[in-house]
């Protein structure tokens, strides 16, 4: 028994985690923090470690258990340490009832959960970065898709180079917007594709209509996001319909000019 108690309080610490039992006639609280009897404080001691922007919502928590209008609780709030750091802490709380109803005491656990919510903070302002990268890039148009071809994000340059704003776009697939149905099938397959093999397709021409139903060329490339982000392929495209043009009246030039120099040779 010794044993699993220790290993309890090991991983206790390493989760930076505390038991606590607050009793209500008492008002005392039972802090379990490691190995040896628990230690006690009052309610009101606990109430002063509490950051004071957090005390309200914390006490409407324990008051909706006192009224007995909720059986529990989780809530995350910030406390004062003796060395002056504020690190933010997550509690779980339960009633615990006697036979008749009445509260007899709250027990719980508050873990530091600072690194966690630091992590979370982090990732969340990257994900905020790279979708106003992905929202404002000027000249390349970035789309999301399901499996099934449905349009699930549309940024600006999107709608810029095809004449569909997002709230158009989304939730439509390419035959309702810009493919015929044959490329828009050809899309579908494409996608299936990048599925059994996780390969990128492209960069490869895709002719489009736009909304205005004048004709372009994109320069695409699809591919799969990480299946733990889930199944969405991301698609982006560079207009180069004027390049395409240029390059087709370059072609036309060359062959009027070798059938001109065809013609002088047979004159002469």
């Amino acid at each position: 028994a010794w044993e699993h108690g220790e290993h309890l309080h090991l991983a206790m610490q390493a989760a930076r985690l505390v038991f606590w039992n607050w009793g209500i006639a008492s008002g005392l609280v039972q802090w379990v923090l490691g190995p040896g009897p628990a230690t006690s404080t009052t309610i009101e001691d606990c109430k002063r470690q509490l950051h004071p922007d957090d005390l309200a919502r914390v006490e409407a928590c324990s008051a909706a258990v006192m009224a007995g209008t909720s059986e529990g609780y989780t809530v995350t709030h910030r406390v004062l340490r003796m060395d002056g750091s504020v690190p933010w802490m997550e509690t779980h709380a339960r009633a615990v009832r006697d036979a008749e109803g009445a509260l007899i005491r709250i027990v719980g656990t508050t873990m530091d959960v600072t690194d966690r919510l630091h992590a979370e903070d982090a990732l969340r302002a990257s994900e905020e970065r790279l979708s106003a990268i992905i929202e404002n890039t000027p000249n390349v148009a970035v789309q999301g898709y399901d499996a099934e071809g449905r349009v699930l994000f549309w940024n600006r340059a999107s709608e810029r180079q095809f004449g569909y704003n997002a709230a158009e776009a989304i939730g439509r697939t390419l035959d309702q917007l810009m493919l015929s149905a044959a490329d828009a099938a050809g899309f579908r397959d494409l996608l299936a594709a990048i599925t059994v093999d996780g390969l990128p397709r492209g960069p490869y021409e895709s002719p489009v209509t736009r909304r205005d139903g004048t004709g372009a060329v994109m320069l695409s490339t699809t591919f799969a996001l990480p299946i733990s982000v889930g199944r969405v392929f991301v698609c982006m495209d560079i207009d180069i319909t004027e390049r395409k043009q240029v390059e087709e009246q370059a072609l036309r030039n060359a062959r009027v000019e070798s059938i001109g120099r065809l013609a002088g040779g047979v004159a002469h």
